[in-house]
């Protein structure tokens, strides 16, 4: 089953509407384990499977893009406490101790953070065992916004070195396109209607600081700055609850080696709701690995073979047995 967002094209952007949430399967590959994790087939759980942790300290991380989390987990007597960290920051502890045996559980939620890339990241703390069934992700907010990408000619750049760079694929950034100032003092302003407004940029190691002014007022000086990883498309500022009308951000350049602009969101005080998980109670256990139907029937044929054969020996031993009874 894919589940997956919708999109409505809009005449300044794209518009992110209410969609079925992104369910991501325990065995998927950006999910990083560290301890000794085990896998294990079993109908009940998503997808018919599950990690599984006995040692305390042993932790799962994965990075999302989206402005929500969910954790599908166990929950039953031999269940304990979990640590749930976001971006880095103790964010909540979930105990999954219960009477009775409750597999594919949403034990966590976390709907509440702007739209950027995330670091979920759950570490066993008590308990005779930990579970990981999978992830969902939102990539709806809970405030219908539009997204405004860097090349839109509603945006002005003022400054002498910036430059548009495409085909950012490897950087993941919206549309795959960034527009990118290395000078103290460029900026680039923007002029919307709305109730809110979030400024879409990375966190890297060559980015610094940026100032952010809302209708003339300086909002925030965010820092961009982040080392060793690289996350894209984060919304590094963002101010909502503005009475409803026309307003202006500019950010400004102020440290580091560049400043980006991936894209800017315009939010209108509309509020759809958040669309319920679909979790998956159909599966089965898969057949062993490494197994292949030709192999079961060659060894389905081998084992014919093998039972004529045996047949065979024993009709000439019963043949032979009968010739020397005769012969005495």
């Amino acid at each position: 089953m894919t589940v997956s967002s919708s999109l409505e094209s809009s005449s300044s952007g794209l518009m992110f509407m209410t969609g079925m949430p992104s369910i991501v399967n325990d065995d998927e590959s950006n999910m990083r384990y560290d301890g000794e994790w085990d896998q294990e087939y079993v109908a009940g759980s998503y997808r018919a499977d599950k990690h599984y942790t006995e040692n305390d300290g042993d932790s799962l991380s994965y990075l999302f893009f989206g402005s929500g989390v969910e954790l599908i987990s166990d929950m039953g007597p031999g269940m304990g406490e979990l640590e749930i960290y976001i971006d880095d920051r103790l964010d909540a502890v979930i105990d999954c101790s219960a009477e009775t045996e409750s597999p594919q559980t949403i034990v966590y939620t976390n709907n509440e953070l702007t739209y950027a890339g995330h670091t979920i990241k759950v570490v066993k703390k008590s308990g005779d065992s930990a579970v990981i069934d999978g992830i969902v992700v939102r990539r709806n907010s809970t405030e219908q916004a539009t997204i405004i990408n860097n090349t839109s000619e509603d945006i002005i750049y003022e400054g002498e070195s910036w430059r548009l760079s495409d085909g950012r694929t490897g950087e993941q950034d919206y549309n795959n396109d960034a527009h990118i100032t290395f000078t103290d003092g460029d900026y680039a302003e923007f002029s919307f209607e709305g109730t809110g407004i979030g400024f879409m940029s990375e966190r890297f190691n060559d980015l610094g600081e940026v100032e952010v002014y809302v209708d003339g007022v300086l909002e925030a000086t965010v820092d961009c700055y982040n080392d060793p990883d690289r996350q894209s498309q984060s919304l590094v500022f963002t101010k909502l609850g503005m009475e409803y009308g026309e307003h202006t951000i500019k950010v400004v350049k102020k440290s580091g080696q560049y400043m980006l602009v991936d894209a800017f969101a315009v939010w209108t005080g509309e509020t759809p709701e958040l669309e319920p998980v679909e979790l998956d109670t159909t599966s089965v256990p898969p057949e062993p690995k490494g197994m292949s139907k030709g192999l079961k029937t060659a060894l389905a044929v081998g084992a014919g073979v093998a039972a004529v054969a045996a047949a065979a020996i024993a009709v000439a031993a019963y043949k032979s047995k009968k010739k020397k009874s005769k012969a005495r």
